[in-house]
């Protein structure tokens, strides 16, 4: 999930194709959706319910592209084509799931706070710091307190770490660095399983 975070995503992957032996392989992780946004959701749907937003009641937490950070190859096919871009072959793209880890069973509950509320940690910072909405941080910890009720959004696990019940999605895509003579061969049938190799067509 690293190449979320890189300044030059395409210059990476074309250092991981220079680095890597030919026939060697590539695996990229990337986030497709994220189920935290139901939770920033939430916790701002409550506080608007108790008054504490104010006038801020068309407030869309999508918009403010916190969690699109992480999230920037969800397009169909982005990074296939960046890694196609970058001289991989492409081998295999599988789709999964995993449910999100907020706290671990010995953390204190800020932990799982902190994560929940990581849509909307700026908008509740700007908030503070005009003075628009004072305390904008334990308005927003009363509304996880709540959330923490509800099983749809949050639950146990069998280790008794708290884990967002939605899903989210990321995507595995492997690829391989080909083979440089690969294009250049012209191989002519002779009978099945056997080829024959014109060696003055292998380039110099």
């Amino acid at each position: 999930f690293g190449l979320a975070f890189l300044d030059s995503p395409n210059d990476t992957l074309k250092e991981f194709h220079r680095l890597l032996k030919p026939g060697g392989s590539l695996i990229v992780s990337v986030w497709e959706e994220f189920s935290l946004q139901q939770l920033s959701d939430y916790i701002v749907n409550t506080m608007h319910a108790e008054g504490s937003l104010g006038g801020f009641l068309d407030l869309d937490t999508s918009a403010l592209g916190v969690l699109s950070q992480l999230t920037p190859y969800a397009t169909p096919h982005e990074i296939e084509n960046m890694m196609s871009d970058s001289g991989f072959n492409l081998t295999h793209v599988n789709h999964e799931t995993a449910r999100i880890i907020l706290s671990e069973a010995s953390c204190k509950s800020d932990v799982g706070f902190n994560i929940a509320t990581l849509a909307i940690r700026p908008f509740l910072q700007e908030m503070e710091k005009k003075g628009i909405i004072k305390n904008a941080f334990e308005e927003a910890k009363k509304a996880f307190e709540s959330l923490l009720r509800d099983p749809s959004l949050v639950s146990r696990d069998k280790s008794g770490n708290l884990v967002t019940t939605l899903p989210s999605r990321f995507k595995l895509v492997s690829a391989t660095k080909p083979f440089a003579d690969i294009g250049f061969l012209d191989k002519k049938k002779m009978s099945p399983g056997r080829t024959v190799i014109h060696v003055s067509d292998i380039p110099k």
